[in-house]
């Protein structure tokens, strides 16, 4: 794990949101087109949580998938993204997670938007 950060304003005393960025050796993570098809089939069996969207996108100049979801958990429905970025050495993931009624979608869109693989 590169970074875990988490938001303890939240409005539910349950749940913060939060930011994870975890860097994978890149030859543990197949192309772009395997990782959809495993988080496709992931999603099929994952109870409690629903896809809402599996698209391509471009972080840092880069092909990337973006997952977006809800999930259910102890009683709360949470809000996710995360986007798979694949770097020459190392594959990323950065998810983050709120509640709908959170209010941090902007601030998740500019860390995405400046964010940098490392080579």
């Amino acid at each position: 794990m590169r970074l875990f950060a988490v938001d303890g304003d939240s409005p539910d005393a349950f749940f913060a949101a939060n930011l994870t960025v975890l860097a994978l050796p890149r030859f543990a993570v197949g192309n772009i087109d395997e990782v959809e098809a495993e988080v496709s089939a992931t999603f099929d069996v994952l109870d409690g949580a629903e896809l809402l969207g599996l698209d391509r996108v471009e972080v840092a100049g880069r092909e990337a998938l973006l997952i977006r979801y809800d999930l259910e958990l102890l009683g709360l429905t949470g809000t996710g993204r995360q986007y798979w970025v694949l770097g020459l050495t190392r594959a990323y993931t950065i998810t983050f997670s709120d509640l709908p009624e959170g209010g941090n979608a902007q601030t998740f869109d500019e860390i995405i938007a400046t964010f940098t693989p490392l080579p």
